[in-house]
């Protein structure tokens, strides 16, 4: 006779793990990156829409939420802002830092930053685009989230 209870055992605990690990990651501040095509032609890639996705899963109110997203110099910025404008652009020698300034973010309140850009010259194969950063309050300390840096393959 197999005694299948240690089988068992092991099957409830990765259950368990797996609905708390879920569970944490359903609480908490995260902040996405997407890039999707928008006009190409046969030479690449000639306008992207970058599409920012801003989430407090938390139960607490974010306070002084600052979202900077840097672009290099490789595209510029469209006058279509599709959600919120920028609070400030700054322009570097060999980039361009997009900041928007959102005063709160209620618990489980999701945020949805897109603009597009207009690429300075026809880019084929692979775009890597840096990651987005999401910068709050959380009483006396500054807390940062980051995205993950997004791959485009034209």
């Amino acid at each position: 006779m197999t005694n299948y209870r240690i089988l068992f055992y092991g099957f409830v605990a990765i259950v368990i793990a797996t609905l708390l690990l879920l569970l944490y990651v359903d609480r908490s501040v995260t902040i996405k990156k997407r890039v999707f095509r928008v006009r190409g032609s046969e030479e690449g890639i000639s306008e992207l829409k970058l599409l920012i996705h801003v989430r407090n899963g938390t139960r607490r109110m974010l306070e002084h939420v600052r979202v900077i997203d840097i672009m290099t110099m490789m595209v510029e910025l469209t006058q279509e802002l599709s959600t919120l404008k920028p609070d400030k652009i700054q322009q570097g020698t060999r980039s361009m830092r997009l900041i928007w300034d959102i005063t709160s973010i209620a618990p489980h309140e999701e945020r949805v930053i897109t603009y597009k850009v207009k690429a300075r010259l026809h880019i084929a194969g692979q775009v890597m685009l840096p990651p987005v950063s999401l910068h709050y309050m959380h009483g006396n300390t500054l807390m940062s989230v980051r995205s993950a840096p997004v791959t485009y393959r034209a």
